[in-house]
């Protein structure tokens, strides 16, 4: 049973009164009796507060259903390898796709882009982006750029090649575009997400590839995986949040970002002399 904050402040009155009598009653005992009068009182509206606590939080368990756990934010797995390592021994794991075999493949080159685009692009196209934890989805699309630079050779379609002064809407501001024909007649493209500011690529296909992309983009880039080499590049860049101009690419040794004015006009590709 609790008291009041009315029979507090009267316990409190009387220690007071005691207080202002004088040392003959501190001498007969009596403020000692009411000090552990008043601290036993106390004991007791905390016992009573904490039994009803926990009976509150059992009727609360059984009431509200379990919920899946929450991801955490990918800057935790960053600074804790460890716990990424356990999330993903943790997680359901689903049935393999079946492998795809790829017999050859071949990069487009620049001056073929109209064939490649008058032969499979009358279609549309289906994309797969950077939605898991593999290596390729997660690592820095610019060291994915690295590695395709020395796998691939140059991109067959970059920034330098776009119509600067035609409105266009925002993912038409590539970074780099691979495009490719695997087996002889499959049309497949590799392209940045957000250009050096984001992680993993794109990939696409023809429409009727779209439950084979995994399989045909593991085929094809696992090679950046198995054999990380890298080879120096640099690209135009364009981030029209902030309307800004970069360029971005690797020399050799480090990776670099450096804004840019806006170029008048691109004569062609930027070379990596062009950095200061």
């Amino acid at each position: 049973m609790t008291r009041s904050p009315t029979g507090y402040g009267r316990w409190w009155g009387w220690l007071l009164g005691l207080l202002l009598v004088g040392p003959a009653v501190a001498q007969d005992g009596v403020l000692e009796h009411l000090l552990h009068r008043i601290q036993a009182q106390r004991a007791l509206v905390w016992s009573y507060r904490t039994a009803w606590l926990q009976q509150q939080a059992a009727e609360w368990a059984t009431m509200l259903p379990p919920r899946p756990p929450e991801p955490l934010p990918l800057a935790l797995y960053e600074r804790y390898p460890a716990l990424g390592r356990l999330v993903a021994q943790a997680m359901p794991r689903e049935e393999p796709a079946p492998a795809f075999v790829l017999e050859s493949w071949r990069v487009v080159r620049r001056f073929e882009r109209r064939w490649f685009q008058r032969r499979f692009g009358q279609d549309g196209w289906a994309y797969l982006g950077s939605n898991s934890w593999t290596p390729l989805d997660t690592l820095r699309t610019s060291e994915l750029r690295a590695r395709l630079q020395a796998h691939f050779g140059d991109p067959t379609r970059t920034l330098a090649e776009v119509d600067l002064y035609q409105r266009r809407p925002r993912d038409e501001y590539i970074q780099f575009e691979y495009w490719l024909v695997l087996n002889d007649s499959i049309p497949f493209r590799i392209m940045d997400v957000n250009g050096p500011f984001e992680r993993g690529i794109v990939v696409a296909s023809a429409p009727r590839y779209r439950n084979q992309l995994w399989a045909i983009r593991q085929a094809l880039l696992g090679r950046l995986i198995a054999e990380p080499r890298r080879a120096p590049f640099v690209d135009y860049y364009y981030q029209r949040e902030t309307d800004t101009w970069y360029l971005t690419g690797f020399d050799g040794r480090t990776f670099f970002l450096e804004p840019i004015r806006r170029p008048l006009m691109i004569p062609g590709r930027p070379r990596l002399s062009d950095i200061d």
